[in-house]
C-alpha cells in the first residue's frame, strides 16, 4: 500500500490470530466496507462472520472492482477533455502540416 493510493485494504487481527476483519479503505471520503472474520465457527455470533480466506477474498474482489470503476472514469473524463485548438488559421493549418498560402 502506497501513501495516496485511492483504494486500501487494511487488515485487522483479534485478540487471538483465529479472528479479525479485513477494512476496504476509500481515499475519496467513503464508508470503509468491513469483512468479519472468524476460523473458529463455535465462535462466530453473526450468520454474516466469514473465514479469514473468504473474507480477504471478497475485499479483494469489492476493491479490484471500485478500481476499475475508478479508472474507467478516468479514461472518460480524459476522453471529455477539450482539446486545445489554435486560435490562427495560419498555425492550425501548419499544425497540420499544410502550407498557409495553399488556405
Amino acid at each position: 500500500m502506497a501513501e495516496g493510493d485511492p483504494i486500501r485494504i487494511i487488515p485487522h487481527r483479534g485478540v487471538d490470530d483465529d479472528c479479525g476483519s479485513v477494512e476496504v479503505w476509500f481515499a475519496d471520503g467513503r464508508k470503509s466496507v468491513m469483512f468479519y472474520w472468524d476460523n473458529l465457527v463455535s465462535r462466530r455470533m453473526r450468520s454474516t462472520t466469514l473465514t479469514r480466506q473468504d473474507a480477504i477474498e471478497k475485499a479483494t474482489a469489492l476493491a479490484r472492482a471500485e478500481l476499475e470503476k475508478l479508472e474507467d472514469r478516468t479514461i472518460l473524463s480524459e476522453a471529455s477533455l477539450p482539446r486545445r485548438v489554435p486560435s490562427d488559421i495560419a498555425t492550425a493549418l501548419v499544425v497540420a502540416g499544410r502550407s498557409a498560402r495553399r488556405w
